[in-house]
């Protein structure tokens, strides 16, 4: 079905302690080819959604569904591509190439080879980032890497925590296009947190807002003509349009 729900989470509560609540009474369905932005300040809880989303996290309450199936027996994994929020300190600091490292992660035929996940990425120097180590590469450039990384067994759910970190303007602009092909060209479902507004296309359709409850579940337009930002921030915050349609 081309509208089959991908995520479905139901009154979902987590927590790192079993007492304090970090997200609380969450409820959405997110469908088959979304893209949607998950946005929040910092501390809001973005990250830990991801977390039970990929498994990592037991919810305390509430449901979660992924695929139609219950997160307790999902084991599909290869169907999700994750970004952690913090990519520095997510790799080990040994002295892999590029190459290696996007290599190491392609177990079938049917997955993106090394050098088709960075030309997806707009790497112009295949060959050459191909051979570089990581840990020589610039924070904007691991960070193409790794998203590259999380794109290589072609996921049909794809997870991406902060992405535009470390990021000039035209790398953002050349991530969101990457985004339109893989929504359009291969009906990926794309999540996108963000602390960030102004990283937000002015044409983007759905926009999830959660400082530890949900707060809002609409267009980016409608959102920053309300007072939503400003009950999730404090202040009122405003949109800018970068172009990126």
């Amino acid at each position: 079905m081309n509208n089959a729900p991908i995520v479905e989470v139901e009154d979902l509560a987590a927590s790192y302690d079993g007492t304090t609540y970090v997200l609380y009474g969450l409820s959405f369905v997110i469908r088959r080819n979304e893209v949607v932005y998950v946005l929040g300040p910092n501390g809001g809880g973005k990250s830990t959604l991801f977390k039970v989303l990929i498994g990592s996290l037991p919810p305390v309450r509430g449901t979660v569904r992924l695929f139609g199936k219950p997160l307790k027996t999902f084991k599909d994994w290869r169907r999700i591509g994750y970004l952690p929020q913090v990519v520095r300190e997510s790799i080990p600091e040994i002295p892999a190439s590029v190459g290696e490292l996007l290599a190491s992660s392609s177990s079938s035929a049917s997955d993106l080879s090394p050098e088709e996940a960075l030309e997806l990425m707009g790497f112009d120097d295949v060959d050459g980032v191909m051979k570089r180590r990581l840990t020589d590469l610039s924070g904007g450039q691991l960070q193409r890497v790794m998203i590259g990384l999380a794109l290589i067994n072609k996921p049909e759910l794809l997870l991406l925590d902060e992405p535009t970190v470390h990021m000039d303007t035209p790398g953002m602009m050349s991530l969101m296009d990457v985004m339109r092909r893989l929504s359009l060209e291969m009906d990926t479902t794309i999540m996108l947190a963000t602390h960030e507004i102004s990283v937000i296309p002015t044409s983007t359709t759905r926009v999830l807002c959660i400082n530890r409850y949900h707060y809002y579940d609409g267009t980016i337009g409608e959102l920053v003509n309300s007072e939503t930002l400003c009950k999730i921030y404090g202040f009122h915050t405003k949109l800018i349009d970068h172009g990126h349609g």
